[in-house]
């Protein structure tokens, strides 16, 4: 009876939890949607028929890399649960960016990306991070194995995204002339999120591999 109340009140507990994360990244999503159309459109060149999918897709971006900021400070503060929520938001958003990209994905959309109606080595640089990005958090999604692999897979993930975002916009960020508006670049907001999240995961990691050495002295101790 008691081991039944307790679980209800855990599942409470974890529904409660898992209802806020979902409340506060549909409220940062829409931040981002208000920066890009701010950004873009507003201040910037982008035509309003351009908002269902080149604007909404750069709002997606920077809501997935924050998500991302978000669950590595909840691994940090040791906050799992919170963790896996946050997680699975940035890696829903992440898929999403990926299959719009790929769907508006030509010279004319991105013309610093291509070069003679190709894919320029900025281009292909940009789209193989992205690729593998994805592919690392899929990994990391479906991961069973040592907790440690695991950290060294989110550092690695989210290290690539870092390099996917710097390859895409870094030309652009030392010169705040030519921001829209004065507005800071959503790639270098999206880059900062993402490498503040490979710091976390990494303290996190450090802090764990310190903790189990000193756990394993202390056993070793007991022995002598």
């Amino acid at each position: 009876m008691l081991y039944g109340r307790t679980t209800r009140v855990l599942d409470a507990e974890s529904l409660r939890r898992k209802e806020t994360v979902i409340l506060s990244a549909v409220v940062t999503l829409g931040i981002c949607l208000g920066y890009a159309l701010t950004r873009y459109v507003l201040l910037g060149p982008v035509p309003p028929d351009h908002i269902p999918a080149f604007v909404l897709n750069k709002a997606i971006a920077m809501a997935s890399a924050i998500y991302l900021c978000r669950a590595a400070g909840s691994h940090y503060s040791g906050r799992d649960e919170d963790r896996q929520n946050w997680g699975r938001m940035a890696v829903h958003c992440g898929f999403l960016h990926g299959l719009i990209t790929l769907a508006i994905l030509s010279g004319s959309t991105y013309p610093a990306l291509f070069a003679e109606n190709r894919l320029s080595f900025r281009g292909e640089t940009v789209i193989l991070f992205g690729v593998l990005a994805a592919y690392g958090f899929w990994q990391i999604s479906r991961y069973r194995s040592v907790v440690s692999s695991k950290r060294l897979l989110q550092v690695a993930a989210s290290l690539v995204v870092s390099g996917h975002l710097f390859a895409l916009g870094a030309s652009g960020w030392a010169v705040p002339s030519d921001w829209n508006g004065g507005m800071p670049p959503i790639s270098l907001i999206s880059f900062v999120a993402a490498a503040a999240a490979s710091l976390l995961f990494l303290a996190k990691g450090s802090e764990h591999h310190q903790h189990s050495k000193d756990t394993s002295s202390e056993v070793s101790h007991d022995t002598d």
